[in-house]
């Protein structure tokens, strides 16, 4: 796999803004390992991003410090959209924040494949806003087939009109270890974490990886 790394020059942190009706970020390299330095994504709250690579073995986006993704407007879909053997990386100093959507997940979704490793970071200030055909699910991160691992990192101040605020996990893997901690969102039903299977919940719960 080849590897590129995109960073600001050292001091400084560019943004780049989204200014059409396109997506915010696609990446869909094949066999790249793309990492992301001091640089931030804002979305002028449209678009969202795709992280795509089919069912092919290779790829991966790393956000490490400095790398933001913010302000997206994502109605009727999802933000940050992981399918196939897409896998991304969040480091400490990363943050993915102010992201809004009235679907199935309003932040990081995997929803058919994906793996998600959260070793460190912030999520936060993502929004899920009532839609009546698919209130069943929500969540900052939502995982139905994927692969979510956090063994760092922080998911507070999130929130949804009637659902699931913090991490929704529906199917697949979720690994919870080291100081990773899901606390201080605010849902409909369920604040921080649910895990579900044919629609069970255990109500509001505070979530940290030594519970």
């Amino acid at each position: 796999a080849k590897a590129v790394t995109l960073r600001s020059a050292a001091g400084q942190t560019n943004v780049i803004t989204r200014t059409s009706a396109k997506a915010m970020f696609e990446f869909s390299a094949a066999e790249a390992d793309v990492r992301l330095q001091r640089i931030v994504f804002d979305g002028n709250r449209g678009g969202g991003i795709t992280c795509q690579f089919a069912s092919l073995p290779y790829g991966t986006l790393t956000l490490d410090d400095g790398a933001v993704f913010r302000n997206c407007q994502v109605l009727s879909t999802q933000g940050l959209t992981l399918k196939g053997s897409a896998h991304l990386v969040m480091e400490k100093g990363s943050e993915f924040r102010g992201f809004y959507g009235n679907d199935w997940g309003h932040g990081i979704v995997m929803n058919s494949g994906g793996t998600f490793d959260m070793k460190g970071g912030l999520i936060t200030d993502c929004h899920g806003t009532y839609n009546s055909a698919s209130d069943a699910y929500d969540g900052a991160v939502y995982v139905n087939g994927g692969t979510f691992n956090m063994s760092g990192g922080l998911i507070t101040g999130n929130m949804s009109e009637r659902c699931v605020a913090g991490v929704c996990f529906y199917s697949g893997s979720f690994n919870l270890s080291g100081d990773a901690t899901i606390w201080g969102n605010e849902g409909g039903r369920v604040n921080d974490l649910i895990v579900s299977s044919g629609g069970a919940e255990d109500g509001k719960a505070r979530v940290a990886a030594d519970w």
